[in-house]
């Protein structure tokens, strides 16, 4: 995706553009009433507003709804989870102590996405870690990767982990879905990343069942992105600076 620097005029025109309907749908439904496509736009506008957008009442209501997790509609909970450990990242040590707590799978789901996105390094680092404790079954922490390559904030980090630590994150996961880290280490939509990534893949991947697949894959999509980016770059610079 095209990278948007978020400026103050960025922050007003996100605000003008949606920030009425942000106003109106709020993070939750009224009580009594339901509709999925109101949902799903809530789940995109919400954060959108929120985060990029720089709108305090949007962040002081995804901070409430945090307060109980279990009690967030699970149609906006993830990305509620997140604004609010974005926003602040002392929410950790509670969130970490309701993802073990929690029984129901998609709340659990829910919290870790959240884990992923925290700011702060050494409890991203801690989040992270799950991945490779022993004590915890891989299949319970392994999406946390997913979230955290998929966020640009926590990425570069994640990517780090990744390449540190692939041979215990290979030891924890089934044979077959090993290969899935190519996509772990190509997300970053980075040319200058192209070349090093692929090396390092095949060199510890490459005698895994389906890795030349996976790996010709997620390279392909990492080459495509960053040549759909370069593409858009200029446009996007000149859109921006007529932005008031």
């Amino acid at each position: 995706k095209p990278q948007l620097t978020p400026t103050a005029a960025l922050r007003r025109w996100i605000v003008r553009l949606v920030g009425p309907l942000a106003r109106r749908l709020g993070w939750s439904a009224p009580a009594g009433s339901a509709d999925a496509s109101a949902d799903r736009i809530r789940a995109n506008v919400m954060p959108l507003v929120a985060e990029l957008g720089g709108d305090v009442a949007a962040r002081r209501a995804a901070l409430r709804l945090a307060d109980d997790p279990a009690r967030i509609p699970p149609a906006v909970r993830a990305a509620a989870l997140r604004v609010a450990i974005v926003a602040e990242p002392a929410r950790f040590e509670a969130m970490l102590a309701a993802w073990r707590a929690a029984t129901d799978k998609r709340l659990r789901d829910d919290l870790l996405v959240a884990l992923a996105s925290v700011p702060e390094p050494a409890r991203l680092a801690q989040a992270l870690a799950l991945t490779i404790d022993p004590t915890l079954d891989a299949r319970d922490t392994v999406d946390l990767l997913d979230a955290a390559v998929a966020d640009p904030r926590s990425r570069p980090a994640a990517e780090a982990f990744v390449q540190a630590n692939l041979d215990a994150l290979l030891a924890r996961l089934p044979r077959d879905y090993g290969v899935v880290a190519a996509w772990w280490l190509t997300a970053s939509c980075d040319a200058a990343k192209v070349a090093p990534m692929r090396a390092f893949a095949e060199a510890r991947l490459g005698t895994l069942s389906g890795a030349r697949r996976a790996i010709d894959q997620a390279m392909e999509a990492m080459i495509g992105c960053v040549a759909k980016r370069a593409s858009r770059a200029d446009g996007l610079a000149i859109w921006q600076k007529t932005l008031r």
